[in-house]
């Protein structure tokens, strides 16, 4: 009988296929940093030799050579922990997240009080920190501006813009982001 060199209770060793799947994870996550605005860039802790090879990747226009730049972005974050700066992208994504759910919040709430401005008093209610005068104005404000615009589509004339609604939208959202 032939004895295997380890036990089945050895932990293995990891197969090429995972190696080369955690060094294209690594790939990517240095393409994404190479992708990200400047200022959340700054954010994230980098080491300066990093910073300087997502900075020269940032302004290759060639495709190619951008490529072999994130492939050596990749290989200097292999040598690195990877912590620091997953936790720090993760945390931005979660803060995008956020800031979009608070955003669509908005938007919700200024359709339903354009359909049925009857609806302010519950906005008022679920947002007591409103400023209710300048709310209750821009409400009565917005509803008059959709009924020209609903007039002017009916007799075909030149459309008319928005610019209450979209300040009712501005102090609906001022109001979320104060107290979501």
């Amino acid at each position: 009988m032939i004895e295997d060199d380890y036990d089945l209770d050895d932990e293995l060793p990891p197969s090429k296929t995972s190696i080369k799947k955690a060094m294209l994870d690594i790939t990517a996550l240095g393409e994404e940093l190479v992708n990200l605005p400047i200022k959340k860039l700054a954010q994230i802790p980098l080491t300066e030799n990093l910073a300087q090879a997502i900075e020269q990747a940032r302004g290759m226009k060639a495709n190619s050579a951008k490529k072999r730049q994130i492939q050596f972005i990749g290989k200097l974050m292999r040598k690195q922990d990877l912590t620091p700066i997953t936790d720090a992208l993760e945390a931005m994504k979660q803060k995008d997240l956020h800031h979009t759910h608070l955003h669509h919040q908005a938007e919700n709430w200024r359709d339903k009080l354009i359909q049925d401005p009857s609806c302010g008093s519950e906005f008022i209610d679920s947002h007591p920190n409103c400023d209710r005068q300048a709310f209750n104005q821009l409400l009565r404000a917005a509803a008059r501006e959709q009924q020209r615009i609903e007039e002017a589509k009916q007799q075909s004339k030149k459309a008319i813009a928005p610019k209450e609604t979209r300040k009712l939208f501005a102090l609906i959202r001022d109001t979320i982001n104060a107290n979501p």
